[in-house]
């Protein structure tokens, strides 16, 4: 039975794949700096990384594939304490593919990246090719990170690909925009209008979290593993006006929602993926952008 190495197994995309990988049947390990995973997992190691102690535990269970989706995942955050950011993203990776490469060499490694390396793009849609010029130390912290799974292939031949995620949701998530927003349009205070960062006409591409779990299997089925990397995304560029008048429907229609008019520091203005590079692996998006927030807004009424 092969085993599956998840990092970040607590937070929100890894609990996904863990779910997804045990339902399977999969043998399912995992890290993350809490003290009790969330799931039945047949290992779990808690640790602050980096952490010499990893090197044990991946002798220890010689994973045939490792999803590392440990990292900070807040850019507000990242331009607070860019060198916390630094650690747990940066620093850890390293951490990580040394361990592997020393205890796990066959192992196939997807690096979860993000969007935020491209900062603001200058043409749009966004393909693997556009240049890398991130505008906050998260998305440079992340396209260190893609460096050294490139460094690691081509010195040490680990088998390592990239996906740069673009604005994931789903039921579950807890933070980022649509969280933030449908908590506001559910809290008691009903009078108050809702005021948001920016004009609402910024874009980004949301993907749904079963579609993160469908592009990270049409990469493990058909990738290279040559360091190579791949947009996960949907294809389908939505403003955030869009997505804010869909969950405002859903959650309260009576609320009033405005925007500044002012973009925060590190922000992206504008997102638009070009997906071909994933879509030859076999991947397609299922979950259209309308029935994922109708899912997620049903769920999170019963959260709060």
């Amino acid at each position: 039975m092969d085993t599956i190495l998840i990092t970040g197994v607590n937070g929100f995309i890894g609990r996904h794949l863990a779910f997804d990988r045990l339902k399977r049947g999969l043998r399912v390990v995992g890290l993350d700096v809490q003290s009790e995973p969330s799931i039945p997992l047949s290992d779990y190691l808690p640790l602050t990384l980096p952490s010499k102690n990893l090197r044990s535990q991946i002798a220890k269970w010689q994973p045939q594939v490792c999803l590392h989706c440990a990292g900070p995942a807040s850019v507000a955050n990242s331009m607070e304490d860019p060198d916390r950011d630094f650690l747990g993203s940066a620093a850890s990776t390293s951490n990580l593919l040394d361990g592997l490469r020393r205890q796990a060499p066959d192992c196939r490694l997807v690096y979860l990246s993000s969007a935020a390396v491209y900062g603001n793009p200058v043409t749009l849609p966004i393909d693997e090719e556009t240049r890398v010029e991130p505008i906050s130390p998260y998305g440079f912290h992340k396209a260190m990170c893609e460096a050294l799974c490139v460094e690691y292939h081509r010195v040490f031949g680990l088998r390592t690909a990239e996906v740069r995620i673009f604005s994931a949701y789903g039921v579950g998530m807890l933070r980022q925009v649509i969280a933030d927003l449908s908590r506001k349009l559910l809290s008691a205070d009903d009078g108050k209008a809702i005021e948001l960062h920016g004009t609402g006409n910024e874009t980004r591409d949301f993907i749904q979290v079963s579609d993160i779990v469908g592009g990270i299997d049409a990469v493990l089925a058909r990738g290279k593993f040559q360091g190579e990397v791949y947009n996960l995304a949907s294809g389908d560029s939505s403003t955030i006006g869009r997505v804010v008048g869909v969950l405002r429907r859903r959650l309260s229609p009576l609320r009033e929602v405005s925007f500044t008019g002012n973009s925060r520091t590190g922000d992206p203005l504008y997102w638009s993926a070009k997906i071909d590079k994933l879509r030859a692996l076999g991947f397609a998006p299922k979950v259209s952008l309308e029935d994922g927030l109708n899912q997620y807004a049903e769920w999170i009424k019963n959260s709060i």
